[in-house]
């Protein structure tokens, strides 16, 4: 009756942060779970939405079960030519405890008004599941590493590289505390688990935690205030529900009933509204 989401949506909020905010610099990430199901249409879908975070500027998604389902070689496939990374920490080559995508990534975000870039360290782990098993590259399987092992082995690497280090989140945010207590030197878990959402930011040591809730219907923002050194002093964190009171985006909304229309004509189902395909986590700048 009233769908929340859609990349129209977000990229009329991320314009409309730009406008007020002309020096900051801004980092989209999705957490991932973003994958519809594996059926044709789904497929379809997945690859609009990720050509659409494409067009919006985002700078790493991580990948998760969703993403997998299918196995490694198809989300490959699904996300060539993709301009951003998709990131991993504990989603392993099976048997072994060597990542199958980057571990992490490092973004350098620039600002204006002469300030040097941010260097904002990405991790990205997924929950622990010991029974999951899908087909990875070169005809090995790959599996599911418990996430504090596997964030703490690069957590110091990430944290001489980065001013600010970012995990994202797809586990529960009990799980999310549980870690933060366990791995000093996060800044920010950005997570999306099913309907988990946080009203305000929680905190756990120097990490803030902010959970957005699942199926692409809210973004999260938080904004980083730095020291001459980027540092972080301080951050303010809101949740935005991007139902109907948002307004698309023009441009965006323009690509998106086109991608709707191409996926129609190629016997797609196309979704029933005007907003994008609705990705399934996700958190945002």
């Amino acid at each position: 009756m009233n769908p929340a989401g859609g990349l129209a949506r977000r990229a009329w909020l991320k314009k409309l942060l730009q406008q007020r905010f002309p020096d900051a610099a801004v980092v989209l990430l999705d957490s991932g779970n973003f994958s519809d199901n594996p059926t044709p249409e789904g497929d379809a879908k997945t690859v609009a939405l990720l050509e659409g975070m494409g067009r919006l500027g985002y700078a790493a998604a991580g990948v998760a079960e969703r993403e997998l389902a299918t196995g490694y070689d198809d989300l490959v496939k699904k996300a060539r030519g993709v301009p951003f990374d998709l990131v991993s920490t504990n989603v392993v080559r099976k048997g072994t405890t060597e990542p199958v995508f980057k571990p992490y990534v490092v973004v350098e975000a620039r600002r204006g008004g002469g300030k040097p870039p941010v260097r904002v360290g990405v991790m990205s782990v997924v929950r622990y599941n010991p029974v999951f098993l899908k087909a990875g590259p070169s005809g090995s399987n790959v599996s599911i590493a418990q996430p504090l092992a596997m964030v703490r082995r690069y957590l110091g690497e990430v944290r001489e590289k980065s001013d600010v280090v970012v995990l994202l989140s797809e586990m529960s945010s009990f799980n999310a505390h549980e870690l933060a207590r366990e791995a000093s030197g996060i800044d920010f878990v950005f997570g999306a688990y099913g309907a988990t959402t946080s009203a305000q930011e929680e905190v756990e040591g120097t990490t803030r935690i902010v959970y957005t809730g699942n199926q692409g219907k809210r973004i999260g923002e938080t904004r980083t205030f730095l020291d001459p050194k980027n540092h972080v002093v301080s951050q303010e964190s809101y949740l935005y529900f991007l139902t109907a009171r948002y307004p698309d985006d023009p441009d965006t909304l323009q690509w998106v009933q086109a991608a709707m229309k191409k996926m129609k004509a190629a016997g797609g189902e196309a979704p029933l509204s005007t907003a994008a395909p609705a990705s399934r986590g996700g958190t945002g700048p």
